[in-house]
């Protein structure tokens, strides 16, 4: 090494420092200089463009450039073959270390994001997505699949199943060609019940699906067709789901009219241990024989009687308030009957 060379190398990496644009000023002695280009990348990673071809397929400079250049640009000097090599260990090792860098920011900074990670995935060769362990990688350290909705490999049925199985289920409701496709919509509602939404309408009639859907979540029923939330099974399965889960017999309001006011469906769904009597129709939740029923087998179902019912109860406990009701009910149906037969005896006497 020249002191001449020397003297170029503290020139040019204290421009850079200073952060003076170099460019094509970088002389040719400094081109295929392995010192100066392991310092330099890191202060001007653009200046990667500006090394010669052994510079630029150093595995830590390129990497390095990745900073400010896309997997696109680092193609163009090095060819695909690069970015494919050993499974695309580079493409991944780059997407790694922004994740690295970006969460460095993050603590420095605050919640901001410098926006490379992005840029990087979405420059990602689509042949790369070929692979399923690449595949699988690439969204296990990016699970935030925003990043591939404007990627070509999007439109790939792999890369969505996959990342349905990791449970991301983001793309499945940016992409119309998923939503009308039978086994992805399949695999996205068996993760998230309420992608049903985005289904097709010819999906969202299919009862397969609608059962995977509220199997899922059980308020995915509201986003079934009318004849399925007409259907028993559909709406029995939607209910008992999300009971199961520790939450209400919510659902039960999205069920058509003719379930909701039927008592012998309404019956079974309590007999469940469901209180789906708080979403039936206001007939049935104010018919005294039909809440003295329910209340025999379990009084909290009591609670989703009509409000007017409730109010009379005052603080009485639910089934001797509903006997009585119902007493009452029984002895002013027949007391017309037994002024009828007084006033018959009283004639004859």
């Amino acid at each position: 090494m020249t002191n001449n060379t020397e003297q170029l190398r503290n020139k040019y990496l204290q421009m850079a420092r200073e952060s003076k644009k170099i460019g094509s000023k970088l002389p040719k002695a400094l081109v295929d200089d392995l010192e100066f280009f392991e310092q330099v990348i890191k202060l001007e990673p653009t200046l990667y463009t500006r090394a010669s071809d052994r510079i630029k397929r150093n595995y830590d400079i390129a990497l390095a450039a990745t900073t400010k250049l896309d997997f696109m640009d680092i193609s163009k000097e090095v060819g695909h073959e690069f970015l494919f090599a050993n499974d695309g260990k580079f493409v991944l090792d780059a997407i790694a270390k922004e994740n690295e860098d970006h969460y460095q920011f993050w603590a420095d900074a605050g919640p901001y994001y410098s926006g490379r990670r992005g840029a990087l995935l979405v420059s990602t060769p689509a042949g790369l997505f070929a692979s399923f362990t690449f595949t699988l990688q690439v969204l296990q350290l990016c699970p935030d699949t925003r990043y591939f909705t404007h990627h070509p490999a999007m439109s790939n049925q792999f890369l969505a199943l996959i990342a349905m199985r990791l449970g991301i289920a983001y793309a499945y409701s940016r992409h119309e060609e998923f939503c009308q496709n039978y086994n992805v919509t399949m695999k996205a509602v068996e993760q998230h019940g309420n992608l049903l939404e985005h289904a097709s309408d010819d999906l969202k009639a299919n009862k397969l699906v609608v059962l995977k859907a509220v199997e899922s979540n059980g308020m995915a029923l509201q986003f079934a067709s009318p004849e399925l939330r007409d259907d028993f099974e559909v709406v029995q399965t939607a209910t008992k789901s999300y009971f199961s889960s520790g939450w209400s017999a919510t659902p039960m309001k999205f069920a058509s009219l003719r379930i909701r006011s039927d008592k012998q469906l309404i019956a079974q769904l309590c007999q469940d241990g469901i209180p789906a009597l708080m979403h039936a129709t206001d007939n049935l939740r104010k018919d005294v024989e039909f809440i003295h029923e329910l209340v025999q087998s379990d009084p909290s179902f009591f609670y989703g009687a009509h409000p007017s019912i409730k109010k009379m109860a005052g603080d009485m406990e639910p089934v001797k308030f509903i006997n009585s009701l119902l007493l009452k009910k029984k002895l002013e149906s027949e007391l017309p009957e037994l002024e009828e037969e007084e006033e018959t005896t009283t004639i004859k006497i």
